[in-house]
């Protein structure tokens, strides 16, 4: 039999370069933990407004997108409402999940991406935008908001917070111990 001792670290302790090396060990096994409140934001927006997701993808350092079509249901005056009569018919019919002080789609912060467009404009009292425009706008902050967010968790900062609150131990290196 033989006793090997190891030296072990804290995050902190560690070079930059050892540092570095542990980053990319969380960034590997890191997942977004709030997919799902997003992806459930999302549905709950199509169930509310007339539009149906056809496209969407998310990821940290590639092109986020959302396409969605506006329903069939609305006629084309309703498609191409804009200024006043737009944000009345946002409070009329969708009062209770557009007003700022409300709980908003799903309750979850992730429906702060969709609903912000939605909030500027009624906080402004018209736009120049159809409602066909203002839906696809939400989509595609949606997508911008969810991108910034993936990006935030792979920061240094925040992973090396993340780390150090987990109490992960390294060897010299920086690989995990």
């Amino acid at each position: 039999m033989r006793e090997v001792i190891e030296k072990v670290y804290k995050f902190a302790e560690l070079t930059e370069k050892a540092k570095e090396k542990a980053r990319e060990w969380y960034r590997q096994g890191n997942e977004y933990p709030w997919a799902d409140e997003q992806r459930a934001s999302l549905r709950a927006f199509e169930r509310e407004f007339p539009i149906k997701v056809r496209v969407w993808a998310v990821g940290a350092w590639g092109y986020s997108y959302c396409i969605g079509d506006v329903s069939d249901n609305l006629d084309d005056h309703e498609r191409e409402m804009t200024g006043p009569e737009l944000v009345a018919h946002l409070l009329e019919y969708h009062g209770k999940v557009v007003d700022v002080k409300g709980n908003g789609l799903t309750g979850s912060c992730t429906d702060e991406g969709l609903l912000s467009p939605m909030w500027e404009i009624i906080e402004k009292g018209t736009t120049d935008l159809t409602y066909e425009q203002l839906l696809k706008q939400c989509l595609m902050n949606w997508a911008k908001e969810y991108q910034k967010d993936i990006q935030w968790l792979d920061e240094d900062e925040q992973v090396d917070e993340t780390i150090e609150a987990n109490d992960y131990e390294f060897y010299e290196d920086g690989s995990r111990y």
